[in-house]
């Protein structure tokens, strides 16, 4: 009987301890899921600021001061917002340009965040981007 109730006492260990793992590997899967979604969320913001810096044709971008600040959400994916910022880095020729009339190339830092319910950001991506631009340049 004592060896009885004993093997029974290991066992319900046994199971708690599985309840408890598969538990905590449940919240393992969720937070990568979660993870993963948010980073594919900030990855399309940058991609909507190449999209937007695409609509100034060949002119070169006229940001004030070279900036598209955060500005609450720019996008909305999978019912997440996202927003992104766009830098002006600089710009040099572009090669196999040359003479007054001629290419270059404008280079800006672009961030783009996915935001939570909040406001908050979740997910960060970093990129730069290179856009041609032609023109008069001195």
């Amino acid at each position: 009987m004592v060896i009885a109730l004993m093997l029974l006492v290991f066992l319900t260990i046994i199971g708690i301890s599985a309840i408890n793992n598969s538990r905590m590997e449940s919240n393992i899967t969720r937070n990568s899921q979660i993870y993963k979604r948010d980073f594919y969320v900030a990855d399309s913001g940058w991609r909507a600021a190449a999209m937007n810096l695409q609509d100034f044709g060949l002119a070169f971008p006229n940001y004030p001061n070279g900036v598209k600040a955060y500005g609450g959400p720019d996008g909305t994916l999978n019912n997440i917002d996202y927003d992104y910022q766009t830098a002006f880095w600089g710009d040099q020729r572009a090669a196999g340009s040359s003479g007054a009339i001629g290419c270059k190339d404008a280079i800006f830092d672009v961030n783009s965040r996915a935001l939570n319910a909040d406001g908050n950001p979740t997910q960060v991506v970093n990129t730069r981007l290179v856009k041609l631009c032609c023109g008069s340049y001195n």
